[in-house]
């Protein structure tokens, strides 16, 4: 009937651990992408050197690493599902997997070859795209048709929030007493901390609360 499609309210879905976990998540991983998306082109040319037209030729070689990566990401849990493993479990795999790429990639800042920048760079925002197709695939696994919006809207709010701290206030104020070294440190862990509320409130114990 015209009941079961109407969205849920948010108070029924905000009264769910697996929500705080994905909300949490978010609130704490959305701010890598947006760090790098505007923050990358005054990165590399204040601390790399590079001019326009060499950042126009560096970032696409990162975007199209991040697409390719974020594709795999979501191949890789649907293979897993297909080979017998729960839902649950695949995506939590595939997003630790993304998870164990963000330090790795905060090397970049360290590094002395440009195109091992542009790698290690490339390589965050395709694990932070494999770990947002799976974000996005939890939600749909985790909850009933008529809540995905919600729990995506509530989720994708939070993430805003935590953009908007961690790539504008804190990297603003970190940048201009600290510089960028504590800035990438601080993306190589946003990531592990988003995973814990994710391992450890979306859960197949979280599974038995219900929405009416």
């Amino acid at each position: 009937g015209k009941d079961a499609l109407k969205s849920l309210p948010w108070r029924d879905i905000l009264r769910l651990r697996k929500s705080w976990g994905i909300m949490l998540a978010r609130f704490f991983t959305d701010a890598v992408w947006w760090f790098y998306i505007f923050w990358l082109p005054n990165y590399l040319n204040s601390q790399r050197g590079l001019n326009i037209k060499e950042i126009a030729v560096a970032v696409p070689f990162i975007y199209i690493f991040a697409i390719l990566l974020s594709n795999l990401g979501g191949w890789f849990s649907g293979h897993l599902i297909k080979r017998g493993i729960s839902e649950i479990g695949a995506r939590k795999l595939t997003m630790f997997i993304s998870v164990l790429c963000m330090p790795v990639s905060a090397l970049a800042v360290i590094a002395h070859d440009i195109w091992v920048v542009v790698f290690l760079v490339g390589l965050a925002c395709g694990a932070h795209g494999s770990w947002s197709a799976n974000m996005f695939a939890l939600i749909s696994d985790q909850f009933p048709t008529r809540a995905v919006g919600s729990i995506t809207g509530l989720s994708t709010f939070t993430g805003g929030v935590g953009g908007l701290f961690f790539s504008t206030v804190a990297v603003g104020y970190i940048v201009s007493f600290l510089g960028y070294t504590p800035i990438f440190v601080l993306m190589g862990i946003l990531h592990p901390v988003g995973f814990l509320f994710i391992y450890f409130l979306v859960s197949r114990e979280a599974d038995t609360e219900t929405i009416h």
